[in-house]
Formats: C-alpha cells, structure tokens, sequence
C-alpha cells in the first residue's frame, strides 16, 4: 500500500461528533415505528408515520452535512519523517508533523469502534519544534497502528535492554481507592442518567430520582441524620463508587515498557489507549501519597508520569505506578525513566512559618467547638438537633483538616542535586513529591503578601512545562531561598 497517497479520514468521522444528537431525532422516530407494527402494517398507517417523521430524517440530514464537507476537507500523508495534513476544500492549507518533534501518540481503541475497523490517533507535539501542537483523527485501524509503529521505532534500539511493568489488581484497587473522586463520578452518573432520559424516555430519570429518594430515607431513618444530610451522603457516597469502578476497570490492564529511547504505556479494557512517549519529553514526575495513607504513616504511593498528550482525556490520571511501596515504586521509576530521580529533601520551612499553616484549620475548629456549645441554648429542639448535627459533622474534618496542615509544614520543602529539582508540598489533601530536570523549560516565581514581607516568608512556584498547563507551589519558604535558583 503506498502511504505517500492521500488518505482520509474513517468515514465514521462524519457523524462521531454528533451521533447523540442524532439519537434525539432517530430514536423517537423508531420508536413510533415499534408501535406502529404493534398496531399492524397498513398503507394508512404507514402513511400517517411517515408524515409524522419526515422532518426528524430532514433535520438529522441537515445535522451530518458540516460533519460530511469536513471529513472531505481532510486529508494526511504517512512517510517515514512523519505525518502531512492537508485541511480545505477551496482555501488549502496544510502541515506536517514529523517524529522528532512528537511528545507522545495516543491511539484510542473504543469497543463502538471495534467492529467499524476505526481507531482514534492524537499526536501532540513540542510547540517549540511544531506549528501545531495537536493533532486528532479517527482513522483506519491499519493507519493508527501503522503511525504508533514507526512512533516506536523511532528511538527504539534493539539492542537496549526491554523493560516491562505491570501491576497487581491489588495495586490498581488501592490507586482507584485513594485517587476516585466522588463529584466527578455524581457528574458522570448525572450525564448518563440526563442522555439516557432523552434517549430512552422520562421514565429512567423518574425511575432513578425515585431510588434515591428511597435510600436517603433509609439511610436517614437508620442513622438518625436529616434527610438533607442523607441526601448529601448518597451521592457522594454513590458518586465515588461510580468513579472507582470506572478507574478500576480503566487501569487493570496498565502495562509500561521502556526500550532505548522508547517509551510505551497500555491500559483500557472497554476502551484501549495505546501510548508512545519520548522520554525525554516528559515534563516531570509526581510522587503522591494519599491523604488517607499519610494519616495512617503507610509508605504505599502512587507515581504518575506528566507529559503532553499523556492521559489528557477527562477524569483520566497520568498513572506510571499505580500504588506500591515507596522503595518499590522508586525501582520502577529508575528502570522505567531513569532520566529523572527524586532528590532528597534538603531545605524546609523555617519554624516561623507553623502559624501560616494551621492558622485558618485552627480557627476553624475553635469556631466549630464554640457554635456547638451555642447550639444547646436554642430553645426548639428540631433546630438544635439540626443545628448541632451540622456543627458536629464539620468538627471531625477540620480536625483532620489542622493534622494535614501540620504534616504539610515537616512534609513540605526542597531538594536540588544536580539537574534535578524535588519539590515537597500538599495540595488537595494530597502529598506531593514532584522531580523535573532543571535544565528543561522550567520557570520559577516568587510571591509575596504583606504577611509575608513582615516575615520573611514567600511561597515558590514552579512551571515544569514550556505551556505553563501546571503549577507546583511551595509555601511559606525562606526568602532567601530564592538564591539557590540564581
């Protein structure tokens, strides 16, 4: 086959971006249709449908021919320096993508897509060496895998040494069990729940309101809170084990193998992501232990691996280890991307900062214990009941709250050996240990507040990446640590 023709894109492509919208016209049109054989075939009735419909097939119509002028307006070259697309129909344009501008390739096998021979390829690219720094198509499945091949090969040595990692399921449980989100999973099951509505009928989303209405009830009943609060605790509750389940199935495949100058990760079981990464394009990595880890003095962490294009999607976590021993995991990293390794902590807070930390925590806490005492005056007691519930449930979490706040002054911190930065800090409850290589498109900024001149203090943030996409921020240093930058 000659990759120096023009190919295009699958012609799934056409409707891809659309289909759903598609779904709120042809569905109701099908299901008139079921009804109608119910009823029995007749020209009449046959008739009467088709009267009834014919706006919905010349809506839907309209609807696929931008999708269809733009599938045709794109076209792409495969070579071995890279790939060229070529956009437009009457005003031309194009642009190439070579290898050795590439950060990494995704290609994206969806279960829907499967049986249509179709597969997704996202190439992004170093901005410094590229024009354009994304590029996205659905194309032939013998295209994308052709494309991830030469990716590959690319900076692969046959006779550099292969390693490869995957795994346990118990590690990829304790990842999903530490690393889910409960909103992020509410919003998932309220999407599905609102498309599966208008798709299938009121019915679903009455028929799910129901159920919840009923579990918070029992839960209300059986645990003695307000109703309000066992709603509350449904769906966070319901919400989290949504997004577990979702990264659990997402990440039991995870496979990382590291050749040469060849970096290659898998995981995905309904949906697989293949994915070529240049090594040395990798913006940093990040070493996080949990929140609830940490509490309990566990040494388990999780290693995740940041680099431009590298598990972009929604919800999705750059993960590298999914959860191990902190000296087991360190291994990995130094087999898999010995190019960056953690460098112990060598400069902290000074004492002076404590009070930064916990100040608000603390505060918090003495007015959560004050209005609880208060509550006990109110003379109804409904509302003292409710009032005290409320101030009763924040008082545990900012008491775990003031702990995290002291751990994050020991924690926090940095570590500079040769051309490697370690930045220690928490954020999200979560403990950061982030290492990227100084002599990359690093960009560091000091701050200050009025607080902060009269003490001496700044906070130090970090841009790892040319795109300046993350920020690290270590607070309330030294001003003076500043100078171990210059």
């Amino acid at each position: 086959m000659d990759r120096n023709a023009a190919l295009r894109q699958h012609p799934v492509k056409i409707i891809e971006g659309i289909f759903k919208y598609l779904l709120l016209f042809i569905l109701p049109a099908l299901r008139s249709a079921a009804a109608l054989m119910k009823q029995g075939l007749t020209p009449d009735m046959i008739n009467i449908w088709l009267q009834s419909i014919w706006l919905d097939f010349l809506i839907a119509a309209l609807i696929i021919t931008p999708g269809f002028i733009k599938w045709l307006s794109v076209s792409f070259v495969i070579n071995s320096e890279g790939i060229f697309v070529r956009k437009g129909l009457f005003r031309i344009s194009g642009y190439s993508f070579s290898y050795d501008s590439v950060t990494s390739i995704l290609l994206e096998k969806p279960f829907y897509l499967a049986g249509l021979g179709a597969v997704r390829i996202k190439i992004a690219c170093d901005t410094r060496l590229a024009k354009k720094g994304i590029l996205s198509l659905t194309v032939k499945r013998i295209y994308g895998i052709e494309i991830m091949r030469r990716s590959l090969e690319q900076n692969r040595t046959e006779a550099a040494e292969k390693m490869s990692y995957s795994p346990q399921f118990s590690d990829v449980a304790d990842m999903s069990l530490k690393h889910s989100s409960g909103l992020r999973g509410i919003l998932i099951a309220v999407s599905l729940t609102m498309l599966g509505g208008k798709l299938i009928g009121r019915e679903l989303q009455d028929m799910v309101l129901e159920n919840l209405d009923y579990g918070a009830k029992a839960v209300a009943l059986s645990a003695s809170i307000p109703h309000f609060a066992a709603v509350v605790s449904v769906l966070l509750s319901g919400g989290w084990i949504v997004s577990f389940i979702i990264n659990l199935l997402r990440y039991r495949e995870l496979k990382v193998i590291r050749q040469g100058g060849s970096l290659y990760a898998r995981w995905g079981m309904l949906s697989v992501r293949e994915y070529s990464i240049k090594p040395e394009r990798v913006d940093y990595i990040s070493i996080i232990n949990s929140r609830i880890a940490k509490t309990a003095k566990q040494k388990r962490v999780s290693v995740f691996l940041h680099s431009t294009g590298y598990a972009s999607g929604k919800g999705e976590l750059a993960v590298l280890v999914p959860a191990a021993q902190e000296d087991k995991a360190l291994d990995v990293m130094s087999s898999l991307l010995p190019e960056i390794k953690p460098v112990e902590k060598q400069i902290s807070p000074p004492k002076r900062a404590l009070i930064y930390y916990i100040f608000p925590a603390a505060i918090s806490v003495l007015v959560t214990v004050s209005a609880t005492t208060a509550a006990q005056l109110i003379p109804v007691e409904f509302y003292k009941h409710t009032v005290s519930f409320v101030f009763l449930s924040a008082l545990f979490p900012l008491g775990w709250l003031l702990r995290i706040k002291v751990q994050s002054f020991y924690y926090s911190g940095i570590g500079i050996k040769d051309d490697t930065l370690t930045l220690y800090y928490q954020k999200n409850f979560k403990f950061f240990k982030v290492s990227v290589l100084r002599g990359k498109s690093l960009k560091i900024v000091i701050r200050q507040n009025l607080l902060h001149r009269k003490a001496g203090l700044c906070h130090i943030v970090v841009y790892p990446d040319f795109a300046k996409r993350h920020k690290h921020i270590i607070k309330n240093m030294d001003i003076k640590t500043k100078n171990i930058f210059s």
